[in-house]
Parts: C-alpha cells; structure tokens; sequence
C-alpha cells in the first residue's frame, strides 16, 4: 500500500512539474525542449505515457508569449 502511495505520489508530482514548468530564457531554448522531453519520458514507467503531439503542445504552452514576438 505504501509503495503504491508513493508511485501515485511521484506520478502527481511529475504531471505537476511537466504541466507548471515555464520558459524562462535563461537557458538555451533546446535544453528546455530536453528538460520537458525527459519529464514526461519520467512518466512512462508509471503507465503515463504522453503522447508526442500533447508533450509539443505543453512545450510551446511553456514559451511566453514575447518568445514568438522576435
């Protein structure tokens, strides 16, 4: 029971950091693609598995909207 609490509780804190994690532009913008890419390649082993079209979805819900103005 107690291991299972901790998958579900790994699972939500992953969603949550995949799902809230913005662009800030002080990294290089391929290494925030990378970063998206290997939380959401975290959620695989917990039969999450997001599929390629939703993960570039949140990866350009991440940009700020001054990112496309340039």
């Amino acid at each position: 029971m107690v291991k299972c609490q901790q998958k579900v509780y790994g699972c939500d804190k992953e969603h949550e950091e995949l799902v809230t994690h913005r662009y800030t532009g002080g990294d290089n913008i391929r290494d925030h693609f990378l970063k998206m890419s290997n939380m959401a390649s975290k959620l695989k082993p917990m039969d999450l598995e997001l599929r390629p079209v939703f993960l570039v979805h949140l990866i350009f819900a991440s940009l700020s909207k001054d990112f496309f103005l340039k």
